[in-house]
């Protein structure tokens, strides 16, 4: 957020976060040892800071992820957060997944898509997952029956946790 500090997520995740992990935690400090995941808007945050941070982390998922920022701009009053961008100048879509993930931004990160066919989000991740097809970007995407609720992403996070073990071993 250009205008309220407190809600400077992206920072506060790649920065504060991670670093107080190392700092605490007995870490392997390296992308290759490093994974970020979420779900809902969570799933966004997981993408595009994946995206964003790729000298941080070698992998990130999403589940039931709010992968289009340009609806949501639209249904819901963010000028809380982003201000009037007449005068703050932030450009929202440099955070939005489906504007900024490609074939050179994605390059080196493993990435992993999970949403379930009645989901409200379903047409955003299948809309990811087509652009990332169109333009040869490997990823994991998985569909299943399920709904954006705890009884989908209960067993998303297994599909999730799979492939995040394989890509660490994959660093031994």
């Amino acid at each position: 957020s250009p205008v309220k500090k407190a809600s400077n997520f992206e920072t506060y995740i790649t920065e504060e976060l991670v670093g107080y992990m190392d700092k605490n935690y007995k870490t392997i400090a390296d992308k290759r040892n490093r994974a970020i995941t979420g779900l809902s808007m969570g799933g966004h945050g997981g993408l595009v800071l994946g995206i964003r941070h790729k000298d941080l982390f070698g992998a990130a998922g999403s589940m039931s992820g709010a992968l289009d920022l340009e609806p949501l701009i639209a249904k819901y009053d963010f000028s809380q957060l982003i201000g009037d961008t007449a005068v703050t100048h932030f450009n929202w879509r440099s955070y939005s997944v489906l504007a900024i993930a490609d074939s050179i931004t994605t390059k080196d990160l493993r990435m992993i898509i999970d949403c379930g066919v009645k989901d409200g989000f379903i047409k955003d991740n299948r809309k990811l997952h087509e652009k990332l097809l169109s333009q040869n970007v490997a990823h994991d995407y998985i569909e299943r029956p399920g709904a954006h609720n705890w009884t989908y992403w209960s067993n998303a996070v297994e599909y999730q946790l799979l492939f995040f073990r394989k890509f660490f071993n994959e660093a031994e």
